[in-house]
């Protein structure tokens, strides 16, 4: 968790730094953010609700299958 949260604050710090924070942060890890064991429930829903306040877009193990990974990218930029 620490280092995902370091992972999230490094990315909003670059779209800071380098966009004058106008421009659009994904974070993909290999992170599995669902736990289907429990009905999808999110593992970390601290990070999650992070991600939401920086305005980080979070792509986790769920979304690196290809055709997922492309869709939500071009999701992130519309």
């Amino acid at each position: 968790m620490s280092q995902l949260r370091g992972h999230l604050t490094e990315t909003d710090y670059w779209n800071i730094h380098f966009a004058d924070d106008q421009g659009r942060a994904l974070l993909v890890v290999t992170a599995d953010f669902l736990d289907e064991m429990h009905n999808n429930r999110p593992r970390y829903p601290q990070l999650l609700a992070r991600a939401t306040i920086l305005e980080v877009t979070l792509a986790g193990l769920e979304t690196l299958r290809w055709e997922r990974l492309v869709e939500m990218i071009e999701k992130h930029w519309d």
